[in-house]
């Protein structure tokens, strides 16, 4: 079913027919996204601006107050939405970055107001993933090999990775969960660190020594 996301007419038709088809609506999943323009601040242009704010966080909005209409009901659902690092890092552009933390947000909102009704807001905040319509996918091999070696698990996150934490907010598992901003992006936005200079502390680390004269042995 074709949708702009960004009405909430159409969002309505939507959520509207499936409840018409199912009978009930357990799971939802936010995805729609993207950003229109990635400059400079002082060279964004006003409507490119509010363009990417109406994808990614108004259409947000626009799809969970409908699936929040089905799942009132019900007493139960699961409602999850794509946010991202930018949300909480400064990693892009001002539009994009502005929109996901705005996810983030409103994901707590939603959380904090619709827990008396048994439904779960939650978000997910991926890291650099690769797909076709990621527009760096076409940067040189040098940035990405840089970005791989700035994230500790060594690596771009691809589609899969993604996967399980989408069950885990989609399922059981996660029912006491809600209000929850889980961070998938391989350890990227842990902070810098530099293993180079740990051969040049004077400080032996008091663990080291415990080991050394317990002779428990170890891994160092």
């Amino acid at each position: 079913m074709k949708v702009d996301v960004t009405k909430s007419e159409e969002v309505h038709s939507m959520i509207t027919n499936v409840g018409r088809q199912f009978g009930r609506l357990d799971v939802a999943v936010n995805n729609a996204g993207g950003v229109r323009s990635t400059c400079w601040a002082e060279n964004i242009k006003v409507e490119d601006f509010d363009f990417t704010l109406r994808l990614d966080l108004l259409s947000v909005f626009n799809c969970a107050q409908e699936e929040a209409y089905v799942m009132i009901p019900q007493r139960r659902g699961k409602i999850i939405n794509t946010a991202s690092v930018s949300g909480s890092t400064v990693n892009s552009g001002a539009a994009y970055s502005a929109a996901k933390a705005g996810v983030i947000m409103l994901t707590k909102v939603l959380a904090a107001e619709w827990g008396r009704y048994d439904i779960n807001v939650n978000c997910m905040s991926p890291g650099r993933t690769v797909t076709p319509g990621t527009s760096w996918v076409s940067f040189p091999s040098e940035v990405k090999q840089t970005w791989d070696e700035r994230i500790p698990l060594g690596r771009l996150a691809q589609v899969n990775d993604l996967v399980g934490s989408l069950v885990f907010l989609a399922s059981e598992a996660s029912d006491y969960v809600t209000g929850l901003d889980l961070t998938v992006d391989g350890g990227s936005t842990l902070g810098t660190f530099e293993p180079e200079a740990l051969p040049h502390f004077r400080d032996k680390p008091r663990w080291l020594g415990y080991f050394q004269q317990s002779g428990k042995g170890g891994a160092v």
